[in-house]
């Protein structure tokens, strides 16, 4: 999925799945790996087996591979040794990792490491196709389009804010809305923007931009719970991902936000919910910044949601 100011586009839609694809399957519980295999096989993908971090490693160092889909939790060489043994033989190895704590924390901890995405027990099998899907589909485009270190092909902070930049933020988004569904729980998005951003900047340069955006992280950053994360969506524009989380909730930390900085400038923000108000990642994108747009064009300084 990808966005930008038109919005957000799902990218598990279509993908150009590449189905001769050699994937190595890093698990201790032979159910697992045998599970795996079977759901792999069957979308045409060859897959390899590694029954413990130790073999899987032995195993990088005498082939290669499109794709590794490792536990996490393994005894003496575990998932995060074998990823990093995956990076010491190539830095761009995509790599999954399976964890049984599913939360929107830990996919930040591991995508920060240069993981690729994460999948969660118990399995959800078309959650599994999606992302080995998405993932392979995007190393291919990297591949294609030039050499890109592992940071900037899965995602990374964005430098001035600290917020996740795009690439980033909408994988998470994709992956948050795909577990709400599987598991019945809610999800809130909360977009933000600056209100009449472009007047700040006309008269104080792009050096008054900048520090608007920069109070304006600050204060979302003070007031976000852990697990909720934040993504830079515009040059003025942010969302906020907020999990297992109702629309009054969402509203009153919207409004937490605002308050907190209603002294210097004004924002404006839009809700949407998961599943009350959209059900999919895009429709769930595009509700929550129509609902901004509705309150920026009623004056500003407000927050809106669907009735």
């Amino acid at each position: 999925m990808t966005m930008g100011k038109q919005g957000i586009a799902s990218g598990s839609a279509g993908l150009a799945v590449e189905k001769a694809a050699r994937i190595l399957v890093v698990d201790d519980e032979d159910i697992i790996r045998v599970l795996l295999d079977e759901i792999l096989t069957e979308e045409g993908y060859k897959v390899f087996q590694a029954e413990d971090g130790r073999q899987a490693v032995d195993m990088l160092e005498k082939e290669s591979f499109d794709l590794i889909i490792s536990d996490m939790v393994m005894p003496e060489v575990g998932g995060i040794e074998v990823l990093q043994a995956a990076f010491r033989i190539d830095p761009h190895y995509p790599v999954i990792m399976i964890t049984g704590y599913p939360s929107v924390e830990t996919a930040v901890k591991l995508v920060s490491m240069g993981a690729a995405d994460y999948i969660t027990k118990p399995f959800n099998v078309d959650l599994i196709k999606v992302t080995v899907a998405k993932v392979l589909t995007m190393r291919k485009s990297n591949n294609v389009g030039g050499e890109t270190s592992s940071g900037e092909a899965f995602g990374s902070l964005d430098p001035d804010t600290g917020a996740y930049n795009i690439q980033m933020f909408s994988g998470l988004l994709d992956n948050e809305v795909a577990r709400s569904q599987y598991r019945t729980h809610q999800v809130s998005l909360l977009v933000l923007q600056i209100d009449k951003f472009e007047s700040y900047v006309g008269k104080g340069g792009a050096a008054a931009g900048d520090q608007l955006v920069r109070t304006l992280c600050k204060v979302i950053n003070e007031r976000r719970r852990p697990g909720d994360v934040l993504g830079r969506s515009g040059s003025s524009e942010f969302a906020l991902l907020l999990p297992e989380t109702g629309r009054e909730e969402a509203e009153a930390l919207g409004h937490q936000i605002r308050k907190g900085v209603e002294w210097n400038f004004t924002v404006s923000a839009g809700i949407a919910n998961f599943p009350r108000d959209a059900r999919e990642p895009e429709a769930i994108f595009t509700t929550a910044r129509s609902a901004m747009e509705a309150a920026m064009q009623r004056g500003g300084d407000a927050i809106l949601m669907p009735k």
